[in-house]
């Protein structure tokens, strides 16, 4: 954080003086730091921009940015032009004898031959940094280069070697400063558990604290998820260790559980409140306004169809989110109360088993590297199965088994299609378990990497859809229900609906979006249900009226309008609201509000239901899992969210949603009598883990099964509960 504060204060500096020899290395230190987080596209950005401008001023280029420029590449799956560039900086070093620099390029050689599976190649590419790194003075070239020739060996199987080297690098590593203390420790632990020793959950007990420590010096949800990321795969290596050495389930699904959606727990934990009682009013507004500029720009692009101009707006742009992110930084730095977040403890097993009943189970997947470990949890049981996968990239195979079956549904094909493409997909998550679920009627699955995109409910097997035998709800992570807001908080309005009937594709903000006529359908059956409802329709739907309206005040919130994913920046996915530019009040909205803006609005909503388009996709991220707009409407306060997984169809959502609301208030009088409420009064009830509201959208789904028009799974499958 203060690395990127104070460069920003830098490159602001020698832009305005304009000297350009100071401007050109002032991009690749901003590059460096998010090289650093994980954000290589970013990272990429100021590189090039620094090139840009050395070229432009015949000023030399770096060796060290070069390799950067290289790295990045290679970190983005960009294999070939990254060798290339390796290659050419590499003879270009050689033949000036410039040592230190063809040590890194060996090192990053040797990690691209390790990520693409070449470990032979990889070691040797190791024994010439390391052999050169001998003849310097340099500790952390000659640390880097231990680390290096430890992972090509534990991935040829030379325990003895890599446990050697992995001690040496540790040891330089936990003396010096400026080290990544966490990957040297997990490495060190990955080497005493090849070698078979108790040490490896010792030291990899010291890499937890550092991964955490490291990303606590981090601020901002996009930032903290690539920091994290880096080691989120490590927390499930190591709990599997704890299966396959100690045969503990309940500590293994605890260490999976801390690498779960670490980021997400912390924005739960940290509320818009907050902010507005630390930061004086004038700041809040400066921030606000910093938001609505870059917002402004993502919809130009959007709008824009001339290259140039796009380039030019995304280099604002990519300027703008820079100073953004400073300016928090800074403010975080300034006020260490925003940075004090509730102290969060990973949920226990027999806290999850309180809260099922004798009809629920628990199944939560977690993926090793040729593995899938699917932990089981009942009301009186724990236990999990180890799944080989056999493919060389099992991560990679399952997530073409989701597409190709979300594919199907999507394109109508026939049942007999879906069953075919339902079975491995079955045989892999659901058959290990399958004869462990007898009694069970309540399926809360924890999905994790391409899983979060499988619609669990439309697996066809045996001639019948999964959710015609089980109730199904989700989670990101099973600590996250222990940091969702309850239900059932004082509300004293019932429902707030907004139907997209007003797009219909006029402006430029909206040419890609149709009208939604049946959106007035659904709302009107949805608003039969109750006595209080504010509902806006036609030119009544506008930006500013959803944010000026007291939204804490309704107990559900129904949104039946366009959603937009953007996979690149997460906050900038959202819902289309209207067609109006609308300049009254402090800010310029724009008619689309987006997941930014919605994690900072204030909810008390049992249940808020996006009847919209891919509301619950969006970018996978390692740790975190899938960044939709649920995530949002969660840290708004919703205590659970309906949202899709595909674009839906205007009709048949008006017919499911009239259902689901009319099974949810029938249900709902029937669970929460007389003495339940009592309970209520006096903060006595603990909600049962599946409700009314999960009943409701089981019922609605059966429902259309039966439905003469509405019976594929394209039209009921897409809608997904994710919360308490």
């Amino acid at each position: 954080n203060k690395a990127l504060a104070n460069y920003s204060k830098y490159l602001s500096y020698v832009k305005e003086v304009g000297d350009v020899p100071f401007i050109t290395p002032a991009y690749t230190f901003v590059a460096s730091v998010y090289q650093s987080l994980g954000e290589f596209e970013n990272a990429l950005e100021y590189y090039n921009e620094s090139v840009r401008l050395a070229d432009l001023n015949n000023i030399g280029i770096s060796v060290k940015t070069r390799l950067n420029i290289a790295f990045c590449y290679q970190k983005l799956q960009e294999l070939g032009l990254a060798r290339s560039l390796y290659n050419k900086i590499l003879s270009e070093q050689i033949k000036n004898d410039n040592t230190f620099d063809a040590i890194e390029i060996y090192l990053r050689f040797a990690e691209l031959e390790h990520e693409t599976g070449n470990y032979t190649e990889a070691l040797s590419y190791a024994e010439k940094a390391s052999d050169l790194s001998q003849g310097t003075e340099s500790k952390q070239l000659k640390a880097k280069s231990y680390a290096s020739l430890s992972k090509a060996h534990l991935a040829l199987n030379n325990t003895a070697l890599a446990l050697n080297y992995s001690k040496r690098a540790y040891q330089i590593a936990s003396v010096f400063k400026g080290y990544r203390l966490a990957s040297y420790t997990g490495l060190l632990a990955k080497a005493f558990y090849q070698a078979q020793s108790d040490s490896a959950f010792y030291y990899a007990d010291l890499a937890f604290a550092e991964i955490e420590r490291e990303q606590s010096s981090v601020y901002g949800e996009n930032l903290e998820s690539g920091v994290f990321s880096n080691y989120a795969d490590f927390y499930n290596e190591v709990a599997y260790w704890y299966l396959e050495q100690k045969n503990d389930v309940y500590k293994a699904f605890e260490i999976t559980e801390r690498g779960r959606a670490r980021v997400l727990l912390e924005r739960l934990s940290f509320s818009e409140s907050d902010l507005q009682n630390v930061v004086e009013d004038t700041t809040l507004i400066a921030l606000r306004q910093k938001e609505k500029n870059i917002d402004k720009l993502y919809r130009q692009i959007e709008n824009s169809k001339d290259e140039q101009s796009i380039s030019k707006l995304k280099s604002e742009l990519s300027e703008l989110e820079f100073q953004y992110q400073s300016f928090t930084n800074e403010l975080h730095l300034k006020y260490p109360k925003l940075r004090s977040f509730k102290e969060l403890e990973t949920i226990k097993i027999s806290e999850i088993q309180n809260s099922l009943s004798a009809e629920d189970a628990l199944i939560e997947y977690m993926f090793t590297d040729h593995r899938l470990i699917i932990f089981r949890i009942t009301k009186d049981d724990a236990d999990y199965t180890s799944v080989e996968i056999d493919s060389v990239s099992p991560k990679k195979h399952l997530s073409v088994l989701v597409s190709d079956f979300r594919t199907a549904i999507q394109e109508k094909a026939a049942l007999d299609l879906i069953g075919k493409r339902s079975k491995p997909l079955f045989e892999l998550l659901l058959k290990p378990v399958s004869d462990k679920l007898d009694g069970i009627n309540n399926l809360l699955i924890v999905p994790s990497k391409s899983l979060s995109l499988l619609p669990f409910d439309a697996l066809y097997i045996n001639n019948s859809f999964l959710i015609e035998k089980f109730s199904i709800k989700y989670l990101p992570s099973s600590t996250i229900y222990k940091y969702i807001e309850p239900p059932h908080r004082t509300t004293s309005r019932e429902l707030f609906a907004v139907a997209g009937s007003g797009l219909n594709g006029s402006t430029s903000q909206t040419k890609n979006y149709s009208s939604l006529p049946s959106t007035i359908l659904e709302v009107d059956a949805i608003s039969k249900e109750f006595t209080d409802v504010l509902s806006l329709k036609h030119q009544e739907v506008s930006e500013s009226k959803i944010k000026t309206t007291s939204l804490n005040e309704f107990r559900y919130l129904h949104f039946a309008t366009h959603g937009n994913v953007n996979e690149l920046n997460p906050q900038q996915s959202g819902l289309i609201i209207s067609e109006l530019v609308e300049s009254e009040g402090a800010f310029q909205e724009d008619g689309y509000l987006n997941s930014k803006e919605i994690s900072t609005l204030t909810f008390n909503a049992d249940l808020v239901v996006l009847s919209a388009c891919n509301t619950a996709v969006g970018k996978i991220i390692r740790g975190e899992g899938l960044q939709g707009l649920q995530r949002s409407f969660l840290k708004a306060g919703a205590s659970s969210v309906v949202v899709s997984l595909w674009s839906v169809y205007d009709k048949s959502t008006a017919s499911f949603m009239g259902s689901f609301y009319k099974n949810l208030r029938t249900l709902e009088e029937e669970e929460v009598g007389l003495w339940t409420k009592f309970k209520m009064y006096f903060d006595l009830y603990t909600p049962p883990m599946f409700g009314y509201k999960e009943k409701a959208l089981h019922l609605a789904k059966k429902e259309l099964i039966q439905h003469p028009y509405y019976n594929h799974p394209v039209y009921w499958a897409p809608f997904v509960m994710i919360g308490k």
